[in-house]
């Protein structure tokens, strides 16, 4: 808005590369590199942010063989244990923060791209895994173990919920913006008629194509009008939908479902009612 440099715009717009102006955000949930919703870095501040519920992502635009690096910390609710992620420009390598005590090559190949959309993703449904994906592309997908972890104490810092994270305050020096990751995908549970008695599925809905979509964890239940739980399923990681929704109901009457699942580490949850119309034909 005429401003020599801007670090934050009003909705519906982002900042250039050189922060010196507000673009208006491109249409639609994708568009290349850039979205809305983006926020500007601040370095050496510890920020709110659940990243157990939700992938952190990070913008950059440093060149491949420069000095520069992401360096962000995260923290449990205290404020007192510190883990987190290192990506250094240079090699193109990563660091586990309190697992391994050194860089690692990454165990595919980059995109070469100099604009840069990285994604950061725990999840502790069997274990801790750490996934890091780079402009769409997985690069990293590693379960902490005392294999993978040369530290000793890694266990003990990276079981703990992370609610806050920090982008370092010198040795940050390529993450230019940060947001919520969202896969653009929502579920939706509906009303659907069960024979006694016969197997069928949950009637779930997505609003695109998951088919080949692994899905982190599922859970559902199903439980009758009083909030007895008739029916339950879970699966850990790699779940597929058409596996997991199936359900058979003996006793007529109205029922209750619930959906909870990670899809590309997002969560998505749904509810609706079953019913049962008995010895129905």
């Amino acid at each position: 808005d005429g401003a020599t440099s801007c670090t934050s715009c009003s909705a519906g717009h982002i900042a250039n590369k050189d922060r010196t102006k507000c673009d208006a955000c491109p249409q639609g949930p994708h568009s290349g590199d850039q979205m809305c919703g983006w926020i500007a870095v601040q370095r050496g501040v510890k920020l709110d942010y659940d990243l157990d519920k939700t992938p952190l992502e990070i913008r950059t635009d440093s060149v491949v063989g420069s000095n520069n690096k992401v360096f962000v910390n995260f923290y449990s609710a205290l404020g007192n244990t510190v883990v987190g992620v290192a990506l250094y420009f240079q090699t193109m390598w990563y660091w586990i923060l309190s697992c391994s005590n050194s860089q690692t090559k990454f165990p595919t190949t980059v995109p070469s791209n100099t604009d840069k959309v990285w994604r950061i993703t725990v999840t502790r449904s069997a274990g801790v895994r750490l996934k890091i994906h780079c402009n769409e592309v997985e690069v990293l997908n590693v379960l902490l173990s005392d294999t993978t972890c040369r530290m000793s104490d890694w266990s003990e810092k990276w079981s703990k919920n992370v609610e806050k994270i920090q982008f370092h305050s010198s040795s940050d020096t390529a993450s230019d913006y940060y947001r919520p990751y969202s896969s653009g995908t929502s579920v939706t549970c509906t009303p659907q008629l069960v024979k006694k008695g016969r197997t069928g599925s949950l009637p779930v809905k997505f609003d695109r194509d998951v088919s080949d979509v692994a899905m982190d964890s599922v859970s559902w239940k199903v439980e009758d009008i009083s909030g007895k739980q008739i029916l339950s399923y879970s699966c850990d990681r790699e779940c597929k939908g058409d596996e997991v929704f199936k359900i058979k109901l003996d006793a007529p009457g109205v029922h209750r479902y619930s959906v909870e699942m990670k899809v590309e580490g997002e969560l998505l949850k749904c509810s609706s009612e079953l019913l049962n119309y008995g010895t129905l034909n």
